[in-house]
């Protein structure tokens, strides 16, 4: 489980890559907006850094550097590990526990986490259906 450190990296770094997405499917849907590019430049870095943390975190059970996890394709059963370990993602006792670390609001991260992820969904959706078909 996640210290207070990883998890308010954990959580920044969710939100911005989400806040990065936001602007890029604002991007996608307005014809020739240079937000796609921008939506990039913000997403991508924070998206990496949630990864690396994750890592980091699962770091003392696998044996092996958040780098090499990363970048080291000779470290197969690590990385085996750690891809059973990402279903944790999704239990709702790791969230609450990361959530609680961080030492803030729960319920007011929980619902910013809650409604950007809801936006982006809803955005997506809406830049799949409004991309012209080719």
């Amino acid at each position: 489980m996640p210290d207070q450190r990883q998890s308010r990296a954990l959580v920044v770094s969710l939100i911005l890559f989400w806040l990065g997405c936001l602007i890029g499917f604002v991007g996608v849907l307005l014809p020739q907006s240079p937000l796609l590019a921008m939506a990039a430049l913000v997403a991508l870095p924070f998206g990496f850094r949630f990864y690396f943390v994750l890592y980091q975190v699962w770091e003392g059970d696998t044996g092996v550097s958040a780098w090499r996890m990363m970048f080291d394709p000779t470290v197969v059963r690590a990385r085996l590990d750690v891809t059973r370990r990402m279903l944790d993602l999704f239990r709702p006792t790791w969230i609450r526990h990361t959530l609680r670390e961080t030492g803030w609001s729960t319920r007011f991260v929980g619902s910013v986490l809650a409604g950007l992820l809801f936006i982006d969904l809803s955005l997506f959706v809406v830049a799949v259906v409004a991309a012209p078909s080719k």
